[in-house]
């Protein structure tokens, strides 16, 4: 009904006031989700309105319409054009988060950060500012993560190495203990027992310290796969609080 209304208002309304009656269209369109004939009408602006008060949110509805439909690179560039023509719009800090977003879906984590950091530290009255908050806890825990995996797979690599060389040394003993086998038809069945008994235990030992490192090893896989199934927990909640694709899809329209 708005819809119906803002097109017959356009039609007789002063010029003074169209750019007023395509902003009210674009975001009707955008609350319904049509998010072409909303593109459509911030372009009539944009194309026709370039010193209107309506003129630097047409900017950043484009921008948000990029975002949603993955084009991040062309979002931030609308935004930025927002930001420039803004002269302290409300609608700033939501901008510098939509920056973000792009960034972190472009894979720019520490880019994405800083602009997040600008959210925090100046729009503390915008209503991005919790989701970005909540992104930036997202993203520390995150390097926490990779840090302690790192660690992990160093221990681990240096535990593989360890075992090499018990391998190693396994096989040297074993080499030896050939050896003396041939000697033992030389020795007295007295000796030759002695020895016998003495190369046992060496073996015994051996193979004690051999399953201790494949032990550790084990815990070691272990705990890198549940560090690695707790990151993609924590990447699966990357959808911060406030405006979300899905809440467009769904006809919602928060800032």
């Amino acid at each position: 009904n708005a819809i119906v209304e803002f097109r017959k208002a356009i039609e007789i309304c002063p010029s003074s006031l169209k750019s007023h009656g395509f902003l009210m269209l674009g975001n009707c369109h955008m609350a319904l989700g049509n998010y072409k004939e909303a593109d459509n009408n911030y372009d009539s602006i944009i194309t026709g309105y370039g010193f209107s008060e309506e003129f630097p949110e047409a900017l950043y509805q484009k921008g948000r319409i990029a975002f949603i439909n993955g084009k991040y690179e062309i979002s931030i560039d609308f935004l930025n054009q927002f930001i420039d023509n803004s002269a302290s719009h409300p609608l700033e800090g939501n901008a510098f988060y939509w920056m973000a977003e792009s960034l972190f879906n472009l894979g720019h984590i520490e880019e994405s950060l800083k602009l997040y950091r600008i959210v925090e530290t100046e729009y503390k009255d915008s209503y991005k500012y919790e989701a970005a908050k909540y992104r930036i806890e997202l993203i520390n825990l995150g390097k926490r993560e990779e840090e302690l995996i790192k660690l992990l797979k160093w221990s681990h690599e240096e535990a593989l190495r360890e075992r090499e060389q018990f391998i190693k040394k396994e096989k040297e003993y074993n080499q030896a203990i050939l050896s003396y086998q041939k000697k033992l038809a030389l020795l007295s069945e007295e000796d030759t027992n002695s020895l016998l008994i003495s190369l046992r235990e060496t073996n015994n030992v051996l193979k004690k310290q051999l399953e201790m490192q494949d032990q550790l090893i084990k815990k070691m896989n272990d705990e890198i796969n549940a560090l690695k199934n707790n990151q993609q927990e924590g990447k699966s909640r990357t959808a911060a609080p406030g405006e979300t694709q899905q809440d467009a899809a769904a006809g919602t329209m928060p800032q």
